[in-house]
């Protein structure tokens, strides 16, 4: 087992008096234990009780996490929420805590992360960043698995907005898109669009529901909360296990989209900004949605 630091003070979990007017708050190791084919760094090395600890996980290159866990001083494990990215977060409770991971070899059938060479998928894009870009393995895996392509041989556009008809067309390439039954049911869907077998087949099967009044708005940029949505009801509209958002913005949810909201942050689908945000009404660009998309699939 690691060295693991006292906790500091040695005083009781809580602000207590320290007689001179000030207030004194009690703070509890995090020990992370060194891995092999692996490493785990934390933001903090001594948290306060209920404050928030990020982990991130960075396996070597041919391996992948397999368990990570985090016990108290009476190993009580604690709960952990994966936050994509290789992130996860725990409340510290008011006691010293370990980190321990193990990671394993990537199956042979895996897909191994590229190289940027010939044979990656963005290989030729001339608008995407190198190998390290954070969209960057996201982007091969939509372009890998067809559920996005570029606008042309050399540019995807990873930076612009994607529409509402585009997020419908991407969850129908899903599907390997289905033979479509019945009408249209959008006055603002024209019969011959290129989207209109996939809006169709997501309004069938509940995954889209429009503005009312018969409207779609097929080239509307999608919101991030609309994005969850549909990402939730393709799902099968699942319970989320937490019943808040922890934003400071989470206010600014529709009401139709909360449950969804809490669904996706909960599962690492969607992320905050790191300044206490999640911007549920902001635009998601076609780099944003392919990462959504990775963290969404990956593991199905």
């Amino acid at each position: 087992m690691g060295w693991e630091q006292p906790s500091t003070p040695s005083t009781p979990s809580g602000p207590s008096s320290n007689g001179g007017g000030g207030w004194i708050t009690s703070t509890y190791a995090v020990t992370v234990e060194k891995s092999e084919h692996g490493k785990v760094t934390s933001n903090r090395t001594n948290a306060s009780s209920g404050s928030t600890v990020t982990l991130t996980v960075t396996p070597d290159s041919g391996y992948v996490l397999d368990t990570l866990t985090v016990t108290d001083s009476r190993r009580n494990e604690i709960k952990l929420t994966a936050q994509g990215g290789g992130k996860y977060t725990f409340t510290m409770p008011s006691r010293a805590v370990t980190v321990k991971a193990t990671f394993a070899p990537l199956p042979e059938d895996v897909e191994q992360p590229c190289d940027g060479g010939a044979s990656c998928p963005s290989h030729g894009f001339t608008d995407l960043g190198t190998v390290g870009t954070w969209y960057h393995e996201a982007v091969d895996y939509v372009l890998r698995n067809g559920l996005m392509n570029g606008y042309s041989h050399t540019l995807f556009g990873p930076d612009d907005d994607l529409s509402r008809a585009q997020l419908a067309q991407i969850l129908y390439n899903k599907e390997g898109k289905p033979a479509v039954m019945g009408g249209i049911v959008f006055t603002d869907v024209a019969p011959g669009a290129w989207y209109a077998p996939a809006i169709t087949w997501a309004a069938a099967n509940g995954i889209v529901g429009g503005y009312g009044n018969g409207l779609f708005g097929p080239d509307d940029n999608i919101t991030r909360e609309q994005l969850a949505v549909m990402l939730w009801r393709y799902t099968g509209s699942p319970a989320a296990t937490e019943k808040e958002l922890h934003f400071t913005d989470a206010d600014e949810a529709s009401g139709y989209a909360l449950e969804a909201l809490r669904w996706a942050v909960e599962n690492g689908i969607i992320n905050g900004y790191g300044n206490g945000r999640l911007n549920p009404k902001g635009l998601a660009t076609r780099a944003q949605i392919a990462q959504m998309l990775m963290n969404f699939l990956k593991d199905e």
